[in-house]
């Protein structure tokens, strides 16, 4: 009778063990971590880069303040004495022959008087001692100041004129910390600077023939 042959046991694999890999759900959770990282990091520079922005761009506001030239107006004591100085209610209604009236918009009621300057060149402008002719005038009622310059007064066809409301009457133009006026200005022909007073020949009128009005307002 034939004996069976005993069963052999199970060889083992001359091969490396397989390494075991992370699940999909723990690589899903890194991926996910590394985006929420990076989002939280990406709105933190965007912030940052707001801010510098910010910053950069009041720094320069206020540098291009300081550095252009101040708008510059009469000193109470270097006013020119003339009938001027009178409530604008008084003013006569018909201009003399020759003559200019400077009309003054957007004042504020029961407050200073009204400083007007006439320049007459780029080189003066903005420059109270070199002003050519310049002035104080009360306000009336509707917040509105006017002033007939004498016919005397040798205007030229071409001018510019400034003027602010000198509401606390200190003979000066009041400014915030940063240079920027804190009392209401302007100049003829509505000139407006962006970072400062406009250049002469934004603000320049013509003369309104033998006589006339300049409007300017005030903001």
């Amino acid at each position: 009778m034939k004996s069976e042959s005993p069963t052999s046991p199970p060889q083992a694999s001359d091969g490396p063990t397989p390494t075991t890999l992370a699940s999909d759900t723990q690589t899903g959770d890194v991926w996910g971590e590394i985006r929420t990282r990076w989002h939280e990091n990406h709105a933190t520079w965007f912030v940052v880069f707001t801010m510098v922005i910010f910053l950069a761009g009041s720094g320069t506001l206020a540098w291009r303040q300081r550095e252009s030239t101040r708008p510059e107006f009469p000193d109470a004591s270097t006013l020119i004495p003339q009938p001027a100085d009178v409530v604008a209610s008084e003013t006569v209604k018909t201009l003399p022959e020759q003559s200019t009236e400077i009309e003054v918009l957007g004042a504020s009621l029961d407050a200073g008087p009204v400083r007007v300057a006439i320049y007459t060149s780029n080189e003066s402008f903005n420059d109270a001692s070199k002003a050519f002719w310049k002035a104080a005038i009360n306000v009336d009622d509707q917040g509105i100041a006017k002033v007939t310059v004498p016919a005397d007064v040798p205007l030229p066809g071409q001018f510019a004129v400034a003027a602010y409301h000198d509401a606390n009457d200190d003979g000066e133009l009041n400014r915030h910390p940063v240079g920027i006026p804190s009392e209401r200005y302007g100049f003829s022909n509505d000139a407006r600077g962006m970072f400062g007073p406009p250049r002469y020949e934004e603000a320049v009128v013509d003369r309104q023939g033998a006589s006339g009005t300049v409007t300017v307002s005030i903001r």
